[in-house]
């Protein structure tokens, strides 16, 4: 924390594993597969003198609320996503490199061919 005097309020003492917020996506699809949001708001009180009731108030970090949201998938889910997604997407992967192979082959059977009529001396028309 930044400012020095919030290291002389008790009990605030940030952890990580607690107080983030975090979002976790699978990486291919953008799926979330688990999220949390976490607030907490705070005010300063302080004694006012002029004010008899509030002239024994210590001069603290006083929390109003605290809001937390949490969502994580269960592991069928997960398993779900991963056998009809990612599976499917593996089949992409290898049908795109047959299209680039099948390609490849157009292309070097198209210049064997013209190879092959302009050596031998005929009009290709």
């Amino acid at each position: 924390m930044a400012d020095p005097s919030y290291q002389v309020i008790e009990g605030l003492k940030p952890e990580k594993e607690k107080h983030e917020l975090y979002l976790h996506l699978e990486p291919y699809t953008g799926y979330p597969l688990s999220a949390a949001s976490r607030i907490q708001i705070n005010t300063y009180l302080k004694s006012i003198d002029e004010v008899k009731i509030m002239k024994k108030f210590p001069n603290v970090l006083l929390p109003v609320v605290w809001a937390e949201e949490k969502v994580e998938l269960t592991d069928d889910l997960i398993n779900k996503i991963n056998s009809e997604l990612l599976d499917n997407m593996l089949i992409v992967d290898v049908v795109r490199w047959l299209i680039v192979g099948l390609g490849i082959v157009m292309v070097l059977t198209s210049v064997s061919y013209y190879l092959a009529k302009f050596r031998g001396g005929q009009d290709l028309n």
